[in-house]
Order: structure tokens, then C-alpha cells, then sequence
């Protein structure tokens, strides 16, 4: 998959609000936290969790660094923090992956 396909996927994937979680790649339905994001039992996810799902990658440094220059950050771990900060709303969750869309876009 390419890196845009990735990210369209992503879209899709978090457009619903019960799909988007925090402080894990990835939930099950009862709430517990999985590591990754492409386990079979998870029904929902954060944005790497979600590059994982779709990709089916584990740590896909690519959407990392897509992201980094979205949200301006330096390290993956600021996209973690950016996920998870408690008033992040699932609308900016939506624009950040339309920036991205747009940015890759553009590259391609």
C-alpha cells in the first residue's frame, strides 16, 4: 500500500467517533487496552493504532513522519501525545488526517 492509500484508509477507518481511542494503539469492545493496532479484536483506535490496522505494519515510521510535519512535532511520541491530550477533540483527530492526506497529495 502506498503511503496515501495508508492515510485514506485511516480516514475512513477513524471517521466514525466510537472508532477513535486514546493511551492505547487500540480497544476492545470491553474497553481494555491492546498494544497493537492490527489485533483482530479491536474495535477501535488511535491514529498509529489506526496506520497499523490498515496497514497491517507494526510501527509504520512512514505515517510517522507524515504526521511529525502535520502536527509539528519531532519524535513519534509527540504524535502519541497529541492523540491522547484530553481535549483533543475527534474533529481535530479528522483535520489532522486531512492535512495529512492533503500533504501526501501533494508529495505524490
Amino acid at each position: 500500500m502506498t503511503t496515501l492509500e495508508i492515510l485514506r484508509g485511516m480516514r475512513e477507518l477513524l471517521a466514525e467517533e466510537s472508532r477513535w481511542t486514546r493511551e492505547y494503539y487500540g480497544r476492545y469492545r470491553d474497553g481494555e487496552g491492546c498494544t497493537n493496532g492490527y489485533d483482530d479484536g479491536a474495535c477501535c483506535w488511535c491514529l498509529m493504532g489506526a496506520a497499523e490496522k490498515v496497514s497491517g505494519e507494526r510501527d509504520p515510521g512512514r505515517i510517522e513522519r507524515v504526521f511529525i510535519k502535520v502536527l509539528g512535532g519531532r519524535t513519534s511520541g509527540d504524535i502519541f501525545t497529541w492523540n491522547d491530550a484530553p481535549e483533543r477533540t475527534h474533529a481535530e483527530i479528522l483535520a489532522a488526517l486531512d492535512r495529512a492526506i492533503a500533504l501526501e497529495s501533494g508529495a505524490s
